[in-house]
Parts: structure tokens; sequence; C-alpha cells
């Protein structure tokens, strides 16, 4: 009996040792299935004034008074129509007492999805012919100048709750369902950048921090799969230059 506890315990032991071994080798994680969109910020067309080092590589960096990127209504690959779907990215929020759209993808309705961060707090919109509805992470600040990573999952077939996933963890969900009806808006994709709507009626409103690794997928991405990314950290999502 000790003899076979003394080699439960090794290889326990072991196993330990190469789980260790290779997260400190870091390796990128292949992406899920259902990508449909992906900025790396690594791409030349990122490569200007608004291009700094981000968590993976290269990343995106916005000043919070005047600076945003577009992304033309034509790429429709960032519509979500009618089904599931997930956005996720890594973000690091400056120190502003405000709120401040990252990824905002919705009409004057306003029509669409939206992440963004309140005083610091992130949170994840989806709107339907002006019927707004989200999960807001009311308890944590994002307001450290550290990178983390946010991910916000609309599950529509059948409709359940939108939940907003940060550094890996459920932290949370949103009061009803996710609204039916095909939410594409036929606008462009502001990244920094407040999308002038009836709730709020100006568009000058900008995000102040940096945006790293945006991903859109047309599927609902599983709790085990957004931990993945998560722990991948600065290796990233897998590339074909990348593996």
């Amino acid at each position: 009996m000790q003899a076979m506890i003394r080699f439960l315990i090794s290889c326990g032991l072991l196993s330990f040792i190469e789980t260790a071994s290779a997260q400190q080798a870091g390796r990128c994680v292949p992406p899920p299935a259902g990508l449909a969109a992906w900025f790396t910020f690594d791409e030349p067309l990122f490569r200007g004034p608004l291009a700094a080092p981000g968590h993976v590589g290269q990343g995106l960096q916005l000043d919070g008074k005047q600076q945003h990127w577009t992304v033309p209504a034509s790429q429709r690959n960032w519509e979500a129509g009618r089904g599931d779907f997930t956005l996720e990215l890594w973000v690091r929020v400056a120190n502003p007492p405000r709120t401040m759209n990252i990824v905002d993808k919705r009409d004057a309705q306003p029509h669409g999805y939206l992440i963004y961060a309140t005083y610091g707090r992130a949170g994840f919109q989806v709107s339907n012919e002006g019927e707004v509805l989200y999960a807001l992470d009311a308890d944590r600040t994002l307001n450290d100048k550290q990178w983390h990573h946010l991910a916000g999952v609309a599950r529509r077939l059948p409709t359940q709750p939108l939940l907003l996933y940060i550094d890996g963890k459920l932290k949370a969900k949103s009061t009803r369902n996710s609204p039916l009806g095909n939410l594409d808006s036929g606008v462009e994709l502001w990244l920094g950048r407040h999308h002038r709507n009836s709730v709020v009626r100006t568009d000058d409103i900008y995000f102040d921090g940096a945006i790293d690794e945006l991903a859109f997928y047309r599927k609902a991405l599983s709790p085990e799969e957004i931990q993945g990314i998560y722990r991948a950290g600065r290796f990233g999502k897998c590339t074909p230059l990348k593996h």
C-alpha cells in the first residue's frame, strides 16, 4: 500500500512538473471554431500612429480624445445576424471617470452590439430595435492599467441571458434573455468611439486605453474555450506563422 501511495504521489508530481513546464514554455492556443473576423493588430493596416505594444505583439492605442478606428460596413464578417455570437479581446483601460465604448457596432436605434467600460467596469450590450440588454460587472474595476481579457457571449438559439467573462471567469449575466431577431446594423464597426443613437445623442465619446486581439465568432464560445484563450496570455491565438 505504501509503495502504491508513493507511486501515485510521484505520478502526480511528475504531471504537475510537466504542466508547469508547458506553461513556462508558453504556447499559443488554436482559435476556436466559428471564427468569422479577427484583428491581431499586427497587420500592416495598423502600422501607424495608433500602433503600440499590445498584450500579444502589437496593439491599438487610443487617447480618449479623438483617436478611433473605423471598420467599413462592407466588411460584413462582423455582422451578428440571427444566431449565437461571441466577441472577445484584450483591453487595457486608463482611468477617466466616465463611460467609454470600446467596440461599437450599433446604429441610431440603437441596434447591434457593444463592448464598453463605464467608470472602469466592463459591460457587454446587445440592442434590438431600441430594446437594450446588457451584462455589467458592477463589482470589479479595470482601471489598473493592466491587460484584461473580455468575452461577451450571446446565446439566441435558444435565447439565454447575455454573459460577460473577464480574465477567463464568468462575471456578469443580463437580467433577461438575449433579444431575438436580426442584429445586423449595416453601420461601421467603431473601435474606441461611440455611435450616436436615440439613447445617447452624441458621437464624441472616445476610449482611453489599448485594444488587442479582437475576434468575432458566429457561435457561443464555451467557458473552456474562453479560459483557453485567457490562459494563453501573451502567446495569443495561433496563426499560420505562429504555432
